[in-house]
């Protein structure tokens, strides 16, 4: 970060640093950084399209362990809208929707994600789990 301020991963990974050493504001506010260096444009363009979902499922997979599902949805919905059709996206964010016994949109995002990356066991397990526990609550 002293050689470049702007380089999105160093901040991300600066932020797991200071979550695994407990300091969760700072992990919060470090991933943020990055995402918005990201947005503002001011890491390279090819650095942006392959850094963008992976930072994005960070910081949602990281409000999510602290206890912010909502902020965390919103998170990965954002990263939906900058790279749409990301299936660790779309796989993080069903997830959310399992948790909150959201079917319907649980099982359109992991079917999207199975169509992106088909043979993906954990994804497929998914979808499973999502369309038994729709179907255990129609019965």
């Amino acid at each position: 970060l002293q050689l470049d301020p702007n380089f999105a991963i160093a901040e991300a990974r600066w932020g797991e640093a200071l979550l695994a050493m407990g300091d969760h504001e700072g992990a919060i506010t470090h991933m943020q950084h990055a995402l918005t260096l990201v947005r503002r444009g001011e890491a390279p363009e090819r650095q942006r399209a392959s850094i963008s979902p992976v930072i994005h499922n960070l910081l949602g997979d990281t409000l999510v362990k602290l206890g912010y599902p909502e902020k965390a949805r919103d998170v990965f919905v954002l990263g939906l809208k900058v790279t749409p059709r990301h299936p660790g996206l779309e796989s993080a964010l069903a997830s959310l929707y399992l948790q909150r016994e959201q079917f319907d949109p649980a099982i359109s995002l992991l079917r999207d994600a199975l169509i992106q990356k088909p043979g993906q066991p954990q994804i497929a397990k998914m979808l499973d789990e999502a369309l038994s526990r729709k179907l255990g609550t129609q019965l």
